[in-house]
C-alpha cells in the first residue's frame, strides 16, 4: 500500500528543490529505512532524518554510509569481521516463552549462541561506518530467520515462524552480496559524476523535533500507518532480537515503548480512558 518507492521520494524531493527547498535542508521527521535521505544526497541536497526507531535510524545511517565507503574498506572489515564466537546474549521474554511453550530451549540456547557470536565479531571491526553495515546485514539475517506474524488485532498473540535456512548462511550472504551492492554504489556515484549531499540521522519523536523554528527547507516524508491497518499491528515485536542483540534497546524498553505508540494496540490513555492532549491536539490541528 502505497509503497514509498525511491523514483516517488526523488520526484518528491525534485519539486521541494523546483519550490525552493535549497533555503534549507529536506527534513524527513518519518526516516524510516532512509530512502528520502538517499535520493536528496544523491541530489546535492542537504538533508536530516528522524525516527523514534533506533533500528530505523540505524539501516538509514548505513545506507549513507555505503556512499562514502570504497569496496577495499568494506572487505577489509567484514575480514575482521572473521567467524563469529564468543559473547552472550539472552532472547527478550517475549520471544523466549514461545521456545519454551514447543519445549524447544536447546534450539533457542542454539540461537543465542549464534546471535551473540555474530554480536561479539562486530567488536572486531575498526571502522564506525564499515561496523554500522555489518550491523545491518547481521540484523537483516536475524529478521530473515525469526518471522513474526500477529494473529488477529488488538489481542497480541503472534506465530513466530523460523525459517529453515541457517542463520549463519543468511548473515553470510548478506555480507557476501552488501560489497556487490557497495561496487554499484560506487560504479554510478563515478559514472554520472555525484558528489554526494551531506545528510544525517536523528533518533527522536516527530512530534517533538529539536530544530530551529525556519531551519528546514521542506519536508518530504511518508507518514506511518496506524499498526492495525498495516498488518504489522506490533514492529516491536517482530525487530525484537534484532533490537535486543545490537543493544538499540533493552527489553524493558521494548515494553514501555509497545505502551507509548500511537496507534498501538497496546497504548496506555490517561485515568479514565480519555486520549492524551497531544494526541487531541493532533487530531484538531
Amino acid at each position: 500500500k502505497a509503497k514509498y518507492f525511491p523514483r516517488f521520494a526523488r520526484t518528491l524531493v525534485a519539486g521541494a528543490i523546483e519550490s525552493g527547498g535549497r533555503s534549507g535542508p529536506i527534513l524527513d521527521p518519518f526516516v524510516g529505512s532512509g530512502t528520502t535521505l538517499i535520493e536528496s544526497s544523491l541530489l546535492g541536497v542537504e538533508s536530516l532524518g528522524v525516527d523514534i526507531d533506533p533500528l530505523s535510524v540505524l539501516i538509514s545511517q548505513a545506507k549513507l554510509d555505503l556512499m562514502t565507503i570504497s569496496v577495499g574498506e568494506l572487505k577489509a572489515s567484514i575480514d575482521q569481521l572473521g567467524q563469529p564466537s564468543g559473547g552472550s546474549y539472552k532472547m527478550p521474554p517475549v520471544m523466549a516463552r514461545k521456545f519454551e511453550r514447543k519445549g524447544e530451549l536447546e534450539r533457542q540456547a542454539e540461537f543465542e549462541t549464534t546471535i551473540a557470536g555474530w554480536v561479539s565479531a562486530l567488536g572486531r571491526v575498526e571502522d564506525e561506518r564499515c561496523r554500522r553495515v555489518l550491523s545491518v546485514c547481521i540484523s537483516d539475517g536475524i529478521a530473515r530467520k525469526f518471522n513474526v506474524r500477529m494473529m488477529g488485532t488488538g489481542v497480541g498473540r503472534f506465530a513466530l515462524e523460523v525459517r529453515k535456512t541457517g542463520l549463519n548462511r543468511l548473515i553470510e550472504r548478506n555480507l557476501q552480496s552488501v560489497v556487490g551492492r557497495a561496487a554499484v554504489v560506487k560504479g554510478m556515484l563515478q559514472a554520472y559524476g555525484i558528489e554526494v549531499a551531506g545528510s544525517s540521522v536523528l533518533k527522536g519523536d516527530a512530534t517533538s523535533l529539536p530544530f530551529e523554528s525556519n531551519s528546514i527547507g521542506s519536508i518530504v516524508t511518508s507518514p506511518p500507518y496506524l499498526p492495525a491497518a498495516s498488518g504489522r499491528e506490533d514492529y516491536l515485536v517482530g525487530k525484537s532480537i534484532s533490537l535486543t542483540a545490537l543493544g538499540l534497546m533493552s527489553s524493558d524498553e521494548i515494553e514501555v515503548a509497545r505502551g507509548g505508540s500511537i496507534g498501538s494496540m497496546k497504548a496506555r490513555t490517561q485515568t479514565g480512558g480519555a486520549l492524551p492532549a497531544s494526541v487531541s491536539d493532533l487530531v484538531q490541528w
